[in-house]
């Protein structure tokens, strides 16, 4: 019995050693998800001539009146419209091009955008020794798209309304790395000379509108 006994006791401690020399191990995992938001940068458009451009840094907005319109600031056109002239012969070249904003980010987006060129009228025009009611109006608008480049997929001139032509640019989601000329707009007239002597003002308006 006592060597039974002491049989049991060596099995029961050898057991034990084996389950000692092979312990079951458990893992504890730890886990977070997390994400990465990349931003939409709308471009900054900007409307110049002659040096002045109509903004500086400010991002495409709904609610954005870019301008430079006043009479204390209105630029030459270095053109008479009082001299006879063949028809279309006096014009006037303005430019778009896209530019970064405040922080020198430039556009990144898939938003397709709508340019019309508009107005161009000269108001209250004296002739004849009459009284400020005349206009004289541009002959045509005629714009022209510039080449493509990194972020922009195309650039689509529409000169069919000649009052109001159209340039239609498609950025692609790409970031735009430079500034970029987009277009340009032709403003072309025919001088009159029964207009009398003096300084006269038009408008040039640009339209620009998100249409994706």
């Amino acid at each position: 019995m006592k060597k039974l006994i002491t049989i049991l006791a060596i099995m029961i401690v050898l057991v034990g050693a084996v389950f000692a020399a092979d312990p079951v191990t458990t893992t504890e995992r730890h886990e977070m998800k997390i994400y990465s938001v990349v931003n939409e940068i709308l471009p900054v458009f900007q409307m110049t001539y002659g040096g002045a451009v109509t903004n500086e840094s400010t991002r495409f907005s709904a609610t954005t009146h870019a301008t430079n319109n006043t009479k204390a600031t209105a630029l030459n056109s270095n053109i008479d419209i009082g001299a006879e002239t063949a028809a279309g012969a006096l014009q006037v070249q303005f430019e778009v091009n896209l530019v970064a904003d405040g922080d020198g980010n430039y556009a990144k987006t898939q938003r397709s955008f709508t340019l019309t060129f508009s107005d161009g009228v000269f108001d209250e025009v004296k002739r004849n020794g009459g009284a400020a009611t005349g206009t004289l109006s541009p002959d045509s608008i005629a714009v022209a798209g510039e080449e493509i480049a990194t972020g922009i997929t195309s650039i689509t001139p529409d000169n069919t309304n000649t009052s109001a032509p159209t340039v239609v640019v498609q950025f692609n989601g790409n970031t735009v790395t430079a500034n970029k000329k987009l277009a340009t707009a032709t403003y072309s007239y025919t001088g009159d000379p029964t207009i009398d002597m003096g300084t006269y003002y038009a408008d040039i308006l640009l339209t620009i509108t998100n249409v994706f």
